[in-house]
């Protein structure tokens, strides 16, 4: 999704330095994406690498997604959600998804 956004192949050494998860298109488009599913009562889930990097945890829980994370990933993504406060995680203590797409306590 967010090469697409950005029209930005991360592989291309080109283009490559406009890649960015954190760009304000990329959060609005996520922003806009969980607003808009909310009206159907969809949940958003998040995977990939974005999903699984700290930095944007409480971002994307604090938006409203939910997030698929690989397993090395889960501890650290687990310790820093349980940080929030509960009207912005009301889930918790749940279960993450594993990168197969189950999942486990």
């Amino acid at each position: 999704m967010i090469q697409y956004t950005l029209a930005a192949d991360r592989t291309n050494e080109a283009v490559a330095s406009l890649y960015s998860a954190g760009d304000p298109a990329v959060i609005r488009l996520i922003e806009q994406v969980i607003k808009a599913a909310a009206k159907y009562n969809i949940d958003v889930n998040v995977c990939g690498e974005m999903s699984g990097e700290p930095i944007y945890t409480m971002l994307l829980l604090g938006l409203g997604a939910t997030l698929s994370v690989t397993p090395h990933n889960i501890p650290e993504i687990r310790r820093l959600s349980l940080r929030l406060p509960s009207r912005v995680c009301p889930d918790r203590p749940g279960s993450l998804a594993y990168g197969d797409g189950a999942r486990r306590e």
